[in-house]
């Protein structure tokens, strides 16, 4: 059959009607992604697809439709968990909209908000609720610098900070630099001069905000900069964001009861797995900080099939001497990125979890992986295959390379 005369289903989302590729469909209907740094400062285009003309058959959804999608069908199931409070698909979508509406009062579509905080629940009602406005997510990483933090809301012409009260004591001295800085909240207690969150987010409507939002309008925007240079915004729009979720939705075989522990920093690209879990109306469970102990507790306390890593931080796991003292079997999936995989750490986890063990190979730009590394063949690099471990692995069902 000519892919032009693929049918397609008609969904209705809302706020706005799009077409998506039904799922036998989904393995022709590649979109092409765009991602082109702020003020034109790197032509960085990247392609994926098979031609450009399936570009109109993509994927037409907004990132906030994976909140919507579960808020009504599914309301009590629970989406959320962190530090033991428990949140819902519903009550996550009426703060998503409280987001949504709260920040189109200090902007207009295009405008970035940007955010400096940890892995707290809200951080992800942000993912979804600022692109959701027609407004760029423009995180920061904790672990910079002030003046880090203040030169890349400059060169993002921030209008809008969300900045956790811990961080704010140190930013604020940097806080005159910025002249497109109009509002500053603080998720904590607000100050005589600034607001709080709760207070801003929770006297707005819980309904979905009036704004028609474009799918190729930038939802975050991630600044990164390799290993020289002045970091570089990477625009990721609602369909980069979509596209890579459902992309690593059919390679992963990611499940309605998946329970995603993530000990990555949300203020990352692997942020996406967020989404990528809630797409299939599983949990994340938010951990705070990175500890091998703590990390072990948790996967044990809540059910976790799945989490994601660097290499070093499962090293520090194995190595720990209560390795053996948590069950840890409900585990299903140990994705790593961000460095190759030691033989040797490879061979001790499959020895102590099983052959669960598999990469993802991506960049901030993409928004997501496109190349997977999967168990079987870490297997093989266990018995024999070392030379595999060298690969970044194959292209993903909805990627060429």
């Amino acid at each position: 059959m000519p892919r032009e005369s693929r049918s397609m289903c008609d969904i209705s989302y809302g706020r706005r009607r799009g077409v998506m590729p039904c799922l036998v469909i989904m393995l022709w209907a590649f979109p092409v992604v765009f991602n082109d740094t702020l003020h034109g400062k790197i032509g960085c285009r990247i392609t994926r697809g098979l031609v450009s003309d399936t570009y109109n058959l993509g994927v037409h959804m907004l990132l906030g439709d994976i909140i919507r999608w579960h808020g009504h069908k599914t309301p009590s199931r629970i989406a959320l968990i962190s530090e033991g409070r428990e949140i819902t698909f519903g009550s996550l979508l009426g703060r998503v909209n409280q987001v949504a509406n709260a920040m189109s009062a200090f902007c207009s579509p295009g405008d970035r908000v940007a955010i400096l905080a940890e892995n707290i629940p809200e951080y992800v009602e942000c993912y979804y609720g600022v692109p959701d406005a027609g407004l760029a997510l423009n995180f920061l990483n904790y672990r910079l610098h002030p003046k880090e933090w203040s030169w890349i809301m400059k060169n993002a012409e921030a209008r809008v900070l969300l900045v956790q009260e811990k961080f704010l004591e140190a930013l604020q001295p940097e806080l005159a630099d910025i002249p497109t800085l109009e509002h500053i909240i603080v998720i904590g207690s607000g100050t005589s001069e600034y607001p709080s969150y709760h207070d801003v987010v929770g006297a707005a409507s819980v309904d979905a905000v009036d704004r028609e939002v474009d799918v190729d309008s930038t939802a975050w925007l991630l600044y990164t900069s390799g290993t020289t240079g002045f970091p570089k915004g990477a625009m990721v729009t609602h369909r980069n964001l979509m596209v890579a979720v459902m992309n690593s939705v059919i390679e992963y075989e990611i499940q309605p009861d998946e329970r995603t522990l993530i000990a990555f920093p949300l203020c990352h690209v692997s942020g996406y797995s967020v989404p990528l879990t809630h797409f299939r109306g599983g949990r994340v469970v938010l951990f705070p900080m990175f500890e091998p102990e703590l990390w072990m507790k948790e996967v044990d306390k809540h059910g976790i099939t799945g989490t994601s890593m660097a290499p070093t931080m499962l090293n520090f796991i194995l190595e720990h001497p209560k390795v053996l003292d948590y069950k840890l079997t409900s585990l299903r999936g140990i994705g790593y990125g961000a460095a190759a995989m030691p033989v040797e750490v490879l061979r001790a986890a499959i020895k102590r979890f099983g052959p669960i063990v598999y990469s993802g190979f991506g960049m901030t730009e993409l928004g997501g992986n496109v190349l997977t590394f999967p168990k079987r063949d870490h297997e093989r690099a266990i018995n024999g295959d070392e030379h595999l471990l060298l690969s970044c692995g194959t292209p993903m069902v909805m990627a060429e390379v």
